[in-house]
């Protein structure tokens, strides 16, 4: 619940945005800034965890550095959405948040150095094709809104992969560090007389305050989703938001689809499905390997009969089972007089180990 609800808001975030067209976008972000500062202030106060934890990533230069990064990062998407959102391009916005999980996967390869699967090439091979026929089929026009939106939070979510904090104090830092110019440049609006506060009607004003609402309400609860469901379940989700930000820019603001443009569209929404269904096995694989593990911990108990001529069976299967499952504890039960074959009980773990099968054994 916590995660639909978490991009269910997100979603639906062009509504309120196109209530506050008529206020210049770099505005609308310095009042974002403030107001979710003062908003995540009072939880890390509220939450226990206090600034103290939150300042110190800020004790060295590199890790300063790094939030400042990350802070211009996040500023520039939100301007860039808000701008696209109150010029009438819902549907480029949405577009860009289809494309951020092909981006960062490219960003993972890239620059953190992670291996891509083959198919998950194809899905991004796919999403380029449709930003290319996109580029061609409207004259050449690059949808630099999407470009924009998906580069700055796929490099934004690799500079927060990179910190130690959690999505509360890491947020409360980064609109720390740019509080001083957001003020500044309100101050410097009000000056000019071109400023909303005491210019606006009070639902305005009411909207405004609330822009650290709703900042921070949809991070919290995408915080307490991130801990409690798979990570499958939460990738599947997130499509919830372009998916809804999509219907609202055509049938509430009714934004023009034209042919071209939906026929990238759906070359880049054939590509997110391959790589959903792509990341859900490789989910299903990695769960069967940690309950491998967890058998691997097993003691395996073999008792070998005497008399029988099997015993090349016995030993097959204690290799087998290390070769193919990684089996490495085995107990072993030998009759006190020879097999058959001319194996003595005492050799038969000397055997098994020298050929790798077992870390250690013991004949009864």
């Amino acid at each position: 619940m916590a995660a639909a609800g978490c991009y269910l808001l997100w979603g639906l975030v062009p509504l309120y945005w196109k209530r506050l067209a008529a206020i210049d976008p770099l505005e609308l972000i310095a009042h974002r800034h403030l107001w979710s500062l003062l908003l995540l202030g009072g939880l890390l106060v509220a939450t226990g965890e206090g600034w103290r934890s939150a300042l110190g990533a800020l004790s060295t230069i590199r890790g300063a550095a790094r939030l400042l990064v990350a802070a211009l990062l996040l500023t520039t998407n939100w301007l860039v959405y808000v701008w696209g959102v109150n010029t009438g391009h819902i549907l480029e916005t949405s577009l860009g948040y289809f494309l951020v999980p092909l981006v960062s996967v490219l960003a993972g390869r890239f620059l953190l150095h992670e291996h891509l699967r083959r198919v998950q090439w194809i899905a991004v091979g796919l999403a380029a094709v449709g930003v290319g026929s996109m580029v061609v089929l409207q004259a050449g026009r690059l949808p630099w809104i999407a470009l924009a939106l998906a580069g700055s939070w796929s490099s934004y979510s690799v500079m927060r992969k990179r910190s130690a904090l959690g999505a509360i104090p890491g947020l409360a830092v980064e609109t720390l560090l740019l509080a001083p110019v957001a003020l500044g440049f309100l101050v410097w609006k009000q000056a000019q007389g071109t400023g909303a506060l005491g210019r606006v009607d009070v639902g305005t004003h009411v909207l405004l305050v609330s822009s650290g609402v709703i900042t921070a309400i949809p991070l919290l609860l995408f915080a307490h989703a991130a801990r409690r469901i798979r990570l499958s379940t939460l990738g599947v989700t997130q499509y919830l938001a372009p998916t809804l930000q999509w219907a609202i820019g055509v049938w509430v603001y009714h934004e023009p689809v034209q042919r071209e443009r939906l026929f990238g569209f759906a070359l880049i929404w054939v590509a997110l499905g391959i790589y959903s269904v792509d990341n859900l096995r490789a989910v299903q694989i990695r769960h069967a390997l940690h309950a491998d593990d967890a058998l691997r911990s097993m003691d395996f108990t073999v008792e070998m009969e005497t008399g029988t001529g099997k015993t090349y069976v016995y030993l097959k299967t204690i290799f087998e089972l290390n070769r193919r499952y990684g089996f490495t504890k085995f107990m072993i039960v030998v009759p006190s007089v020879a097999i058959r074959e001319g194996v003595a009980k005492k050799d038969l773990a000397r055997i098994l180990a020298q050929n790798g099968a077992i870390d250690e054994a013991r004949t009864e």
